[in-house]
């Protein structure tokens, strides 16, 4: 755990950049303590990416100079755990050389209606049991929160511009543990 200090931060990251890769939670976001951008820009890291646009990981980042590469995820649990699933994992295992590296995915009929934000693509969290798919709490929880997640085995990942998922839907769902 650091400190949320601009110089804390740069010489952490100095002492780790004999990895490879470097994954980092927390000072993702615009808060004016969130230093990641500003310590990775004076270390001449350059932006792979800003956000995914997706709630509730929207705030990742990733950077990369050389052959060096730094994901920097959000603070918050479940915000972090989802960023991992989506960005993280997948490139680490691409990189590595396997050739399935994506999310295993099925697809399920979905138990419920459940309203979207249509502005952006949102992560339902949820289980599939018997090809059926139900959002955990209704996705009613907050990104600071690791118990829904915890009961939750798959994913959901909306496209931009949907609005609802309705009762009996037929939606492709990605395995998450």
């Amino acid at each position: 755990m650091l400190k949320d200090e601009f110089s804390s931060i740069k010489e952490a990251i100095n002492n780790s950049l004999d990895y490879d890769i470097i994954i980092t939670s927390g000072g993702a976001s615009k808060g004016e303590a969130d230093y990641m951008s500003e310590v990775l820009n004076s270390l001449n890291f350059k932006p792979l990416f800003s956000s995914i646009d997706a709630r509730p990981a929207k705030p990742t980042k990733c950077y990369k100079k050389d052959n060096k590469l730094i994901f920097v995820l959000p603070g918050n649990p479940m915000s972090c755990l989802l960023a991992t699933y989506i960005a993280v994992i997948p490139y680490i295992k691409r990189v590595a050389g396997w050739s399935n590296y994506m999310l295993e995915s099925q697809i399920a009929k979905f138990k419920g209606n459940l309203k979207l934000k249509a502005s952006r693509a949102n992560i339902v969290i949820g289980q599939a049991n018997n090809g059926e798919f139900r959002a955990t709490n209704n996705n009613i929880y907050s990104p600071s929160m690791i118990k829904p997640i915890s009961l939750s085995n798959f994913i959901y990942i909306s496209d931009i511009g949907q609005s609802e998922i309705c009762d009996n839907q037929e939606i492709k769902i990605y395995k998450i543990s």
